[in-house]
């Protein structure tokens, strides 16, 4: 597999350069061999963890060896090429664990970070390491790319916990979602702006918000988003709120990354972890589920566990309570 992808991926000069920095320890444990490895979600830090970590802590008794990876090269990142950067982090922080002395991986990804674990546990195979079960926590295919500030700002409050309504996405989710679903049948799934503020009559609603929304710059639109962040929530800290353009920057470039990857084979085991909860916000329906994605390009075997909550909500407590659970005990 590595062989293969490096022929892919060096006809263009990686920019990208993770290093041994990103490398984070979050427990140690005795039992030096087995390692549980979670890897970034959207904004490339593991901050959208805390919750978790904090009940694998609690159930593990600090047994258990947890490290993690954090985007470091935040300037190579965005400027990397989109269609390339789940499979050049794959690459680098399997690199990184390959030198470490674990006998055996456990490997999580939640979201985007599912696709990077797939990656680095196929590269961990081709050097004969053993990877017990990749995890991935709702990690679902782009099948709406936002090519919008205004739309990916909406996107952006979800990801933070703050209500859009409050600083200025008055339209509700339902008109949206079936404004965009018009959109996406005329252009394939990519929605701008411009598509957004042109729509007229049942639409004009919509229009008309997102029109009032561009007399601000999006600086400005940022600065009333940090002002209702509840950090109490978790999923963003108070360190990464003071830096919240270069955040905000990171998840767009993620979503670019997801909508353009091609899916590279997979042939461990892997274990599809699904939210009963299928509500996608402001977004048209999903056409294909995470464990209809997931199972489309692994080859080992495959198991699907229900968990609680959306996508938005899985991490957060009290439903991030069974992820722990599955991650330590395996139930």
């Amino acid at each position: 597999m590595d062989i293969m992808m490096n022929n892919d991926l060096n006809k263009q000069e990686t920019i990208l350069n993770e290093n041994e920095n990103s490398y984070v320890i979050l427990q140690s444990a005795d039992d030096k061999k087995n390692v549980i490895v979670l890897f970034p979600g959207g904004i490339g830090t593991l901050t959208q963890y805390q919750n978790l970590l904090a009940e694998m802590e609690k159930l593990s008794g600090n047994k258990k060896n947890i490290v993690g990876f954090e985007l470091i090269d935040k300037e190579g990142f965005l400027k990397e090429d989109a269609n390339r950067l789940i499979s050049e982090m794959g690459l680098q922080y399997g690199r990184i664990l390959e030198q470490k002395d674990f006998d055996n991986y456990k490997m999580v990804g939640y979201c985007f970070g599912g696709l990077v674990a797939l990656v680095a546990a196929g590269y961990l195979q081709s050097k004969g390491k053993k990877v017990e079960m990749v995890y991935t926590i709702d990690t679902l295919p782009n099948e709406t790319f936002l090519d919008s500030d205004l739309l990916m700002e909406r996107s952006f409050t979800l990801f933070l916990g703050v209500d859009a309504r409050n600083v200025g996405h008055t339209v509700g989710d339902d008109s949206l979602r079936t404004a965009l679903e018009k959109i996406v049948i005329e252009t394939g799934g990519r929605v701008t702006t411009d598509s957004l503020c042109e729509l007229e009559g049942e639409f004009l609603e919509v229009a008309e918000c997102y029109k009032k929304m561009q007399s601000k710059t999006h600086e400005e639109r940022l600065k009333e988003m940090i002002n209702c962040v509840p950090l109490s929530v978790g999923k963003v800290s108070e360190e990464e709120l003071n830096k919240i353009e270069i955040i905000y920057q990171i998840f767009y470039q993620t979503s670019k990354a997801v909508w353009s990857y091609k899916t590279l084979e997979y042939n461990g085991d892997v274990t599809i972890l699904a939210c009963k909860d299928k509500t996608t916000s402001f977004l048209p329906k999903m056409k294909t589920s995470t464990q209809e994605y997931i199972g489309s390009f692994t080859k080992g075997s495959k198991e699907v566990k229900w968990i609680e909550g959306n996508h938005g909500t899985c991490v957060l407590s009290p439903w991030v309570e069974s992820i722990a659970k599955i991650l330590v005990e395996g139930d």
